[in-house]
């Protein structure tokens, strides 16, 4: 049976977090965390572990869990910043100790994974979503190719921009670190393909790598990102954005001087505009540096306009 007390690590952390804190929490979250029975959630975590391979039976036990340590006060209306909606609202804490019961499963099978967290990605709610997510990103990489199928398959079955990112964050986590040359392969070809919802991806897969502070081969993200700051537009705009701001806190000075380099081929309005606007996420010279590119480049733009 699963138990929190298997080490005295594990039952230090989590009932230090759950209980141990239990008064900041209520103070922030409104007061109405439900109780925490640690006997009750070890019986619960080891259902979820025996019903693994069964996903028409772990489903309905991982919502019964949620359900039961979620916040009630905020399913009926009132949102938490940062938390896509619908959620349950869960303790972070109730979430990590989830998945590291779950972890010795996702190692065993990819295709019992893959099944089970094809069920959850459908779900509504966010913590369930993330679950899933988290499993793909665990799962074994043979072979490689099934995570990706899953990975693009999933992303185009919703329009979401804050769930494609979180799918791409965790469930590419395998790929990004033990298999990257093959991973920005992956992201390279689906970049040039002509359907929009491929370069959609791809552009979301990049931020994901950004974010990864482990993966350190940030040069072929400058390199893939470069044609379409050249020619912005619409549809890409706003994951456009939120890459430049990943790679301006990521690396600053490179992302400065990237910019300087590529601003004077600028084919539009609207990608001076883009950047215009991520010039706050930089910071005194090498916001001087990217502010000085665009002046030049406006200023260039007048007089070929008037010769």
């Amino acid at each position: 049976m699963y138990s929190l007390r298997q080490t005295g690590q594990a039952e230090s952390l989590f009932l230090s977090g759950i209980l141990g804190q239990t008064e900041k929490v209520l103070s922030e979250r409104e007061q109405d965390m439900p109780a925490f029975d640690l006997a009750e959630f070890e019986r619960q975590m080891s259902v979820l572990q025996r019903t693994f391979s069964r996903p028409t039976e772990f489903f309905p036990t991982l919502k019964a869990v949620f359900e039961r340590y979620g916040l009630p006060s905020h399913r009926t209306g009132n949102a938490v910043k940062g938390v896509p909606e619908p959620a349950y609202h869960v303790s972070e804490l109730i979430l990590r100790q989830i998945e590291l019961a779950l972890l010795p499963l996702v190692h065993e099978n990819q295709g019992i994974v893959l099944r089970l967290a094809d069920v959850l990605w459908k779900d509504r709610y966010y913590e369930v979503r993330m679950l899933g997510a988290y499993l793909v990103g665990k799962a074994p990489l043979e072979p490689s190719s099934a995570i990706v199928d899953f990975l693009k398959r999933s992303i185009t079955a919703t329009d979401e921009l804050d769930m494609q990112v979180l799918l791409l964050a965790r469930g590419s986590e395998r790929l990004r670190r033990e298999e990257s040359a093959y991973w920005l392969e992956t992201l390279e070809e689906w970049l040039h393909l002509p359907q929009e919802m491929d370069t959609r991806i791809g552009l979301r897969s990049l931020l994901s790598i950004v974010e990864d502070q482990s993966f350190e081969n940030i040069p072929p993200v400058f390199r893939m990102l470069e044609p379409f700051l050249l020619d912005v537009s619409r549809e890409q705009e706003s994951v456009l954005r939120l890459l430049i701001a990943a790679l301006a806190k990521r690396t600053p000075i490179e992302t400065a001087y990237f910019l300087q380099e590529v601003i004077p081929y600028f084919e539009n309005e609207r990608s001076l505009s883009l950047v215009r606007s991520c010039l706050e996420y930089f910071e005194d010279e090498n916001q001087l540096l990217v502010r000085d590119s665009l002046r030049l480049k406006m200023t260039a733009g007048r007089k070929d306009a008037d010769d």
